[in-house]
């Protein structure tokens, strides 16, 4: 009954060993017996199993960080993910760059969100991902204005990211 993942519901049913044998102590009065048997256990930790059930059932998706919480909802919205612009345009720039970073790095830690880099055109772009949908990544080349030194049209790749169904595991080339 170790638990891995301290935020949202975890922190909650951190001490879950601890209550099941005051739960199972509980029983064995009820039984008139000074002995905990396996009987008492069991009962105990089909109660704990419940609570757990229901805890992870409202804080889900919760890893006790507002700014964290709200991004994630944000990147699960969108298949592409978001930049970092995006997210802070998600707060109307009134969170520090700092701020940011820390809730990403904990989405990260958490495994609810990773961080992908896009190539572009000059340096790399990176965009977070929420972790709950397989990702796939396609290139499609377009036209891009014409060149204002050769007057021939530059072509560009651009690389977008799509979810894809369980059952796809290759990426294209």
């Amino acid at each position: 009954m170790v638990r891995r993942n301290q935020a949202g519901h975890g922190a909650i049913t951190a001490r879950a060993e601890a209550q099941a044998l005051r739960i199972a102590a509980l029983y064995a009065v009820l039984d008139k017996t000074l002995v905990v048997s396996r009987t008492h256990l069991e009962a105990a930790l089909a109660v704990v199993d419940y609570a757990e059930a229901s805890t992870r059932y409202v804080f889900d998706n919760a890893s006790g960080d507002a700014v964290a919480d709200k991004i994630l909802a944000a990147i699960q919205t969108r298949p592409n993910g978001m930049s970092r612009t995006e997210v802070q345009e998600l707060f109307a720039r009134n969170r520090s760059g700092d701020e940011i970073s820390r809730a990403l790095d904990l989405l990260q830690r958490t495994g609810a969100a990773a961080p992908m880099a896009v190539p572009t055109a000059g340096r790399s772009a990176e965009r977070w991902l929420a972790a709950d949908a397989p990702l796939s990544l396609t290139k499609e080349t377009t036209e891009a204005p014409r060149s204002a030194a050769s007057g021939l049209p530059s072509v560009v790749n651009i690389v977008s990211v799509v979810p894809v169904s369980s059952d796809e595991t290759e990426v294209p080339s």
